[in-house]
């Protein structure tokens, strides 16, 4: 063989080595982005756990109709304030999840309303350390279970990596 088809086998090899380290480096960003997030959302759900359940009353329950989408879309919102009674002191809340309950369907949004009619007994979650947060449904830990998925692809990132600095010669088909 001569030095010029060994010179360009080499550089072909190289070219293929990058291509491989910079798929392994986006494998593992997009890993550890998702492993951050879910873990993220993991600790925000494992957070209220040491919340304290007290009766609740609801006092407003209504369909707001009057948000607009980004598409200028009617966007339906559950209004709704209940009140609790936490250390002798009376508070209201608006949460009944963390995030709002909002949706394009009004359907959607009736149904959940009907789950909480006015005058409705409840029992709500309240943070003992800031007693006006409460919630009525506490966020799933359903994240965690998810975490091996973007786990697996830090590891596939990994190993396109490492591959990078394998010394055997690759034989020709």
């Amino acid at each position: 063989m001569s030095k010029t088809s060994v010179n360009k086998t080499q550089a072909s090899e190289w070219g293929g080595r990058i291509w491989m380290g910079m798929l392994g480096l986006s494998l593992c960003a997009m890993g550890f982005a998702g492993c951050t997030f879910l873990w993220l959302s993991f600790q925000k759900a494992r957070s209220t756990d040491h919340w304290v359940e007290r009766p609740a009353k609801v006092i407003v329950s209504m369909v707001d109709h009057s948000r607009r989408t980004q598409h200028n879309d009617v966007k339906f919102q559950l209004q709704l304030h209940y009140r609790y009674e936490f250390e002798g002191k009376s508070h209201l809340s608006s949460k009944i999840k963390v995030r709002p309950i909002a949706s394009k369907v009004e359907k959607k949004i009736v149904a959940w309303q009907r789950l909480y009619p006015v005058g409705k007994e409840l029992i709500c979650y309240v943070n003992p350390e800031q007693a006006d947060q409460a919630i009525l449904i506490k966020p799933t830990k359903a994240a965690i279970y998810s975490l091996w998925f973007p786990a697996i692809l830090i590891l596939f990132g990994i190993r396109l990596i490492s591959g990078i600095f394998s010394t055997k010669p690759r034989e020709k088909v």
